[in-house]
């Protein structure tokens, strides 16, 4: 993504999940492992955060 750093700031959970990896409709266990067994990206720790709103 080009402009991934303008928006994992704009993002508002620590997380990210990209839809296109697990698109609605097609069964998990029906798809390879690498989609299977996909997981969310962790933008930020849960520390960092904190500390970001408590400025």
């Amino acid at each position: 993504m080009k402009n991934w750093d303008e928006f994992a700031v704009k993002l508002k959970s620590d997380k990210y999940f990209n839809k296109f990896w697990r698109p609605e409709g097609i069964s998990i266990e029906k798809m390879p492992a690498g989609k299977r067994l996909q997981g969310p990206v962790v933008i930020r720790q849960t520390t960092e955060v904190r500390q970001q709103t408590n400025r």
